[in-house]
C-alpha cells in the first residue's frame, strides 16, 4: 500500500506536464517587415534663423510620429 502511494505521488506531477504541454498554441515571434525598419537619426543642426529652427522643428515631428506609428503598431502585432 504505501508503496503504491509513493509511486502515485511520485508520476502524479509528470502526467499534468504532459497535459498542459498540448494545449499551448504556436506564436510566431517574426513582425512583419515594414514594422521593424530603424527610426532614422536625428541631425545636428545649427540654425542660422528662426525659420529654419521652425522648418527642422517640422521636419523632426514629422519623423517621431512616423516612427511612433510604426513601433505602436509592433507592439500591437506582438501582443496578438
Amino acid at each position: 500500500m504505501r508503496r503504491a502511494l509513493i509511486l502515485t505521488a511520485a508520476l502524479f506531477p509528470l502526467a499534468g506536464c504532459d497535459f498542459l504541454n498540448k494545449h499551448v498554441p504556436a506564436w510566431n515571434p517574426i513582425p512583419p517587415a515594414n514594422l521593424t525598419a530603424r527610426c532614422p537619426d536625428l541631425e545636428a543642426v545649427t540654425p542660422a534663423d528662426m525659420g529654419e529652427l521652425l522648418q527642422v522643428a517640422v521636419e523632426t515631428t514629422v519623423m517621431y510620429r512616423e516612427c511612433q506609428t510604426r513601433h505602436n503598431a509592433l507592439v500591437e502585432t506582438l501582443k496578438q
